[in-house]
């Protein structure tokens, strides 16, 4: 991103989105790739009837599908997640959670959210937290008026931005951008 502003490539036309398009499939389906050989070679995931057959059959196209269908569905199953925890399991944050993973490197134990709300739910998966997307986490801060103000602020401070960038033309102001935009 950094480097088609710095091109000058303000907007984006028709063939780049469609390239833009094409990678992000690409990604999907090699994350799938890498997800059904670790489901082939994991027995613990062979419970699931579905990797089952993949792996009983040895059809990895099978194998990167379901995985591929895991890696698009669990964003959407964790917001809702998080609407069942918050505020019955856990409080509302009120915003600390923007904060929480910050202060994780203070002495003491302090956790992140997706790991509080991991814990909450009962989940006992291997490797890190839930993490809830976006409007779960506005959620968890503001309810439901968080689905409303958080993605308004951030678009606000994104315009302010860009606005800066496109008056400054500086690269570090593009790369500033660019890495608040994906983040």
């Amino acid at each position: 991103l950094a480097f088609l502003l710095g091109a000058g490539i303000e907007r984006m036309r028709p063939r780049g989105l469609a390239v833009i398009c094409a990678l992000g499939i690409g990604l999907v389906v090699t994350a799938g790739a890498v997800g059904g050989y670790r489901f082939n070679g994991t027995p613990a995931t062979w419970r699931d009837p579905a990797i089952a057959r993949g792996v009983a059959s040895g059809d990895p196209l099978a194998l990167t599908a379901v995985a591929a269908r895991n890696y698009l569905i669990v964003p959407i199953q964790n917001f809702s997640s998080t609407m069942d925890a918050v505020p019955s399991a856990i409080p509302w944050r009120f915003g600390y959670t923007y904060i929480q993973s910050v202060i994780t490197i203070l002495p003491g134990r302090q956790t992140t959210f997706d790991q509080d709300l991991k814990e909450a739910l009962g989940q006992d998966y291997a490797g890190g937290g839930t993490v809830p997307s976006m409007l779960g986490e506005s959620y968890a801060n503001f309810g439901p008026v968080g689905w409303i103000v958080v993605p308004a602020a951030l678009g606000l401070i994104l315009t302010v931005l860009y606005r800066f960038t496109m008056r400054q033309r500086t690269v570090g102001s593009m790369v500033v951008f660019s890495w608040v935009l994906v983040h």
